[in-house]
């Protein structure tokens, strides 16, 4: 029997490197198929932990920043409904004093009953099936009464005008901190409506609750009685005003606050992302290059072990 040369133990070695280098190149081939240093966890070693716990970091802090988002755009419809409501205001203390220094009450009625269908309309905004000064009440209108004749035979305050609930709706907009945020229609609203429904009632012929008669509708001329009420209006208007611009700056401050978290989140999300990466993703060119080294050290390998396994001492005899 003609003996080969090399032993069992060098002949295992050369198998055993072999398939090392196939184990390379299988992963060098995953790396470049898949665009991650491995398959599975199992595969980051002592990396893992830190992957999986900086995931669990990424998905929760993306989720505060998508739902942040939507907050913004809601608080982006308050800023734009309080603010067509504070010119609303604006143009009823203007109607009134313009009444006064004209010493007429001609078409004073006309702009009123204008101005309540749009102090109601905005009162009633709706976004997406929901009305936004409702509090929690969100699928009820928040005023019920948009009638310049229904507004003026309530009851003064006119609070049952309103149907909205007193709860505002809150949120949470990071780990550490949930905010209440919106408007009432009633809190915002109920000085406005107020002094629309007491400009009607004496129009009426109603002595509004507070004020002096004889009432009497509004003409060409100003009584001294309607001179006197409606100068009475006066600080009612100015405070109707300054009520719907708190809320307004109060939804302002809230978007400040709102930003800065949303810059936060963007900026930690940038480098979780990053972090991320760096543990999991493979680095492609070089993937590619132990690809290749891999593929050329396997053939190699392939070559000798076919090579050796040819030899015998009859080759050196």
């Amino acid at each position: 029997m003609v003996t080969s040369i090399g032993t069992f133990a060098q002949s295992q070695m050369l198998v055993s490197e072999m398939q090392q280098q196939q184990t390379n190149m299988d992963t060098a081939a995953d790396q470049v198929t898949s665009g991650y240093i491995a398959s599975n966890y199992q595969g980051l070693a002592s990396s893992a932990d830190t992957l999986l716990g900086s995931q669990a970091v990424q998905s929760s802090t993306q989720a505060y920043s998508n739902s942040n988002t939507l907050l913004s755009n809601t608080l982006q419809t308050y800023n734009t409904a309080l603010g067509s409501l504070a010119t609303t205001a604006q143009s009823l203390q203007q109607a009134v004093t313009t009444a006064l220094a004209n010493n007429s009450g001609t078409a004073l009625i006309d702009q009123v009953q204008d101005l309540l269908q749009q102090a109601t309309s905005q009162l009633n905004t709706n976004v997406g099936g929901q009305y936004i000064f409702g509090g929690t009440n969100t699928t009820t209108p928040p005023v019920n009464t948009t009638d310049p004749t229904a507004l003026a035979a309530l009851p003064s305050p006119p609070t049952a005008a309103f149907s909205n609930n007193q709860v505002t709706p809150s949120t949470q907009i990071d780990a550490n901190t949930t905010v209440s945020y919106g408007q009432l229609a009633s809190t915002v609203g109920t000085g406005l409506l107020q002094s629309i429904q007491q400009i009607l009632q004496f129009n009426s012929g109603t002595v509004p609750t507070g004020a002096t008669g004889p009432a009497s509708a509004f003409g060409a001329t100003l009584t001294q009685t309607q001179q006197t009420f409606l100068t009475g209006l006066l600080g009612q208007l100015t405070d109707n005003n300054n009520t719907i611009n708190a809320a307004a700056a109060q939804n302002g401050d809230l978007q400040s606050e709102l930003q800065t978290v949303q810059n936060n989140q963007s900026t930690q999300l940038n480098t979780l992302t990053t972090f991320i990466s760096n543990l999991q993703d493979a680095n492609a060119a070089q993937a590619i290059t132990n690809l290749n080294q891999d593929q050329v050290a396997l053939e190699a390998s392939y070559n000798v072990i076919s090579s050796l396994s040819k030899l015998s001492l009859v080759n050196f005899l």
